[in-house]
């Protein structure tokens, strides 16, 4: 059986396929398949995922107003990813700046699943 689309191609002499580049179509299960006179094998199927990852809005920054004492969420939708990606806050050191600091979490300060940072009990350093 030959394959049909130009982007996909079989090494001779071997069961392998080759997807270049792969495309968003491709995601699909596949399986090998030999057969003879005498039958037929089958591989255990393989399942095909493109990795991806949805960059997130460029939106400005937002400010929050925290009252010493109360709790605060600052929201974050995550970005689609495969595999999953790993979420992280940050604080930016200057908006003009690429330099973060990663923020530590405690049983203050935690991230919901969702990834919403929140701090409960805020309160302001003194210095």
């Amino acid at each position: 059986m030959e394959l049909s689309w130009p982007h996909i191609h079989r090494n001779n002499n071997e069961g392998t396929i080759v997807f270049n580049p792969s495309l968003s179509f491709d995601e699909a299960e596949y399986q090998c398949i030999v057969s003879n006179i005498h039958g037929r094998a089958y591989s255990r199927t393989v399942v095909l995922r493109r990795a991806a990852l949805t960059q997130l809005p460029t939106l400005p920054p937002q400010q929050y107003i925290a009252y010493e004492g109360e709790g605060l969420v600052l929201p974050c939708t995550p970005a689609d990813s495969v595999p999953e990606g790993t979420l992280i806050w940050v604080t930016v050191a200057d908006l003009d700046s690429t330099e973060v600091i990663p923020v530590v979490t405690s049983d203050r300060v935690y991230m919901t699943v969702t990834g919403k940072r929140i701090y409960n009990r805020w309160h302001y350093p003194r210095t």
